[in-house]
């Protein structure tokens, strides 16, 4: 790997994810997660919801199958409630 791509590699990993509480129409606590890669989404719910989580919306922009199998990571949304 080149100083390069491992220096972009780094930068993309050290993405944060962010999470946003907000009210569904019912009353109850939802969240929403933006992140850099895609599984720092759900790991940003588990993190969130240590008893679990539940989808409400999303992945938005989920990771896409390249033509080798390997998934591809980009920036992704879910919202989730916790049980």
């Amino acid at each position: 790997m080149t100083a390069a791509a491992a220096a972009a590699l780094a930068a993309a990993l050290a993405g944060c994810a962010t999470t946003r509480p907000y009210t569904l129409p019912s009353g109850r606590t939802a969240y929403e997660a933006q992140c850099s890669l895609w599984f720092q989404c759900t790991e940003q719910a588990k993190k969130t919801c240590p008893h679990g989580y539940r989808l409400v919306r999303g992945p938005l922009r989920p990771p896409a199958t390249l033509p080798n199998g390997n998934l591809a990571q980009g920036p992704s949304r879910i919202d989730f409630v916790c049980k």
